[in-house]
């Protein structure tokens, strides 16, 4: 350290098998508005505890997070700190669960409130996520940060009841959004929508619904279709 600038650290801390390594820089001589610079290197953490080792709100997503990247930034308030990140982390997650927290999973009750309501799901598999969640295999993400901006690349949940592919761009300062869903049924088609033929085929041998959001993280516009199977 020198001048009130940290050139380099290496944090490292465990838990059981899991482990954290953080290598980066930071100046410091402006206290309100901090420089820095971390390669994360995170291997087998729970994801709620390591929101709560670092400040961050509750998870939608709890489970074992394994994290890598490259990310800088400057401190400060909220969307002065969001507008600034300019970088990339690729994650895998689980096996965990999703849960109704947070803004993450309100959009996906909202999603399957939707597709509920509409005959497409089975209402059982909102209420199940209402109360208890949605039991997942693996997560996994590939995001890019500049400007504010978000850029979803790839992320795919392999769950016991749905899987689901998704990208599009988040303007985290905004707060706005646009996505691009395919969420995969495994059987879970709707008791009314059986009854009505599409495409010319069983409605069970239609698999996946594309589901297009965009909008406020508040209320986004979200609306969906039935693929045609192949």
């Amino acid at each position: 350290m020198r001048w009130g600038v940290v050139k380099t650290y290496d944090l490292q801390f465990g838990s059981g098998q899991g482990r954290v390594a953080l290598l980066g820089s930071a100046d410091m001589r402006t206290p309100n508005r901090i420089p820095f610079s971390i390669t994360p290197n995170i291997s087998a953490i729970p994801i709620e505890q390591l929101a709560s080792a670092i400040g961050l709100p509750e998870s939608s997503v709890t489970g074992p997070i394994f994290l890598k990247g490259q990310l800088s930034g400057r401190t400060g308030a909220r969307k002065a700190f969001l507008g600034s990140l300019d970088g990339h982390l690729d994650a895998q997650m689980g096996p965990g669960c999703f849960r109704k927290i947070g803004q993450a999973g309100e959009l996906m009750a909202k999603i399957l409130s939707l597709t509920s309501v509409q005959g497409i799901l089975s209402g059982s598999l909102f209420r199940d996520f209402d109360k208890e969640g949605l039991n997942y295999q693996t997560i996994t993400a590939q995001t890019a940060f500049s400007k504010g901006q978000l850029d979803i690349k790839g992320f795919q949940l392999k769950g016991d009841a749905v899987n689901m592919a998704a990208q599009g761009r988040v303007d985290m300062v905004d707060e706005q959004l646009h996505l691009a869903m395919n969420l995969g049924t495994l059987g879970l088609v709707g008791e009314v929508l059986k009854a009505i033929p599409l495409f010319g085929k069983p409605v069970d041998s239609v698999t996946e619904i594309h589901v297009d959001v965009r909008g406020s993280f508040k209320k986004p516009d979200i609306k969906m279709g039935l693929i045609k199977p192949e």
